[in-house]
C-alpha cells in the first residue's frame, strides 16, 4: 500500500487499490472484483467499508454491479492522454482498438461572435465554419463536439461529408494546413436537454467539456473546438513535471 494512502478513510485506500489494479490490467474488463466479504477479509475491514468501496468504484465509472452476480470491472471506451494532439477518432482507436462512427448534426456559415472573434483571431462578423456532430463508439454516443474554422482558410469545407471523412486529416491532408499546438481548457459541466438527447443521457448529466484552440507553426488559431465528453466513458492521463 502507498504511504499517501494511509491519509484517506479506509474505504477510500481500498477503492484506489481496486482501481489501480484495473488501470494495471491486473483486472480486466468483464472481471469480477472481490465481493464484500472477500474484501472484508483480505483487508481485515468491515462488510460496510468494503460495500462503500466497490460503490465508490462504481461511481467513479471503473465497474458496474449485477444483482445477485457481483461487481464487474466496466470497459472504458477511450483513454485519452491530455499532452498528446491528435485526432478524436485516432485517439479512440488507439485506446480501445474500436472505430469511431461520426454522425453530423449541423453545419452552416456563420459570424463571429465576440468569443469566437477573440478565440480564432478574427474581426467580430468574420465568416466562420461551423460543424456539429456527435461520436459514436460501440453504437454509443460519447462525444458531442463543435467545430470552428475560418471560411478563408478552409473555403468549401461544410460540403464536405463528415460521417465519412476525419475532420482533422481533412484540414492538415486536403487543405495542407499543418496543426502543431493547442491550448485546452477543461471544466466539468451538466447537460442541458439538447445535448442530453445527442448524448443519450438524462438530463443534468456530469459531461466533462474541453475547449481546444489549435494553432499553426506561426501560432495562427486554426480551428477552436467546444467538445462535451462522457465521463462514464473516457479515462485521462496527464503528466506533471515539478516548477524548479
Amino acid at each position: 500500500m502507498h504511504s499517501s494512502y494511509y491519509l484517506l478513510p479506509k474505504y477510500h485506500q481500498i477503492k484506489e487499490m481496486i482501481i489501480e489494479k484495473i488501470e494495471k490490467k491486473e483486472f480486466k474488463t468483464g472481471d469480477k472484483l472481490p465481493s464484500e466479504r472477500e474484501i472484508s477479509d483480505i483487508y481485515s475491514v468491515s462488510r460496510m467499508t468494503a460495500r462503500k468501496a466497490l460503490l465508490e468504484v462504481i461511481n467513479d465509472g471503473h465497474a458496474f454491479s449485477e444483482p445477485g452476480r457481483g461487481t464487474f470491472v466496466k470497459e472504458r471506451t477511450v483513454d485519452n492522454y491530455l499532452t498528446r494532439l491528435e485526432g478524436f477518432s485516432y485517439m479512440v482507436k488507439r485506446s480501445s482498438g474500436m472505430e469511431t462512427i461520426s454522425r453530423e448534426i449541423e453545419k452552416k456559415i456563420i459570424e463571429a461572435d465576440s468569443i469566437l472573434a477573440e478565440k480564432l483571431k478574427v474581426p467580430i462578423g468574420s465568416q466562420i465554419n461551423m460543424i456539429a456532430r456527435s461520436r459514436i463508439v460501440d453504437k454509443e454516443p460519447i462525444a458531442f463536439e463543435y467545430s470552428f474554422t475560418k471560411t478563408k482558410t478552409f473555403p468549401g469545407i461544410i460540403e464536405i461529408d463528415f460521417s465519412k471523412n476525419s475532420l482533422f486529416e481533412t484540414m492538415t491532408k486536403q487543405y495542407h494546413v499543418e496543426i502543431v499546438h493547442a491550448k485546452q481548457t477543461l471544466e466539468i459541466v451538466y447537460s442541458d436537454k439538447d445535448v442530453s438527447r445527442i448524448l443519450q443521457v438524462p438530463r443534468k448529466t456530469a459531461l466533462f467539456l474541453f475547449k481546444d484552440v489549435s494553432n499553426d507553426p506561426n501560432g495562427i488559431p486554426v480551428e477552436f473546438c467546444v467538445r462535451y465528453v462522457r465521463a462514464d466513458k473516457c479515462h485521462f492521463h496527464n503528466e506533471i513535471t515539478a516548477v524548479k
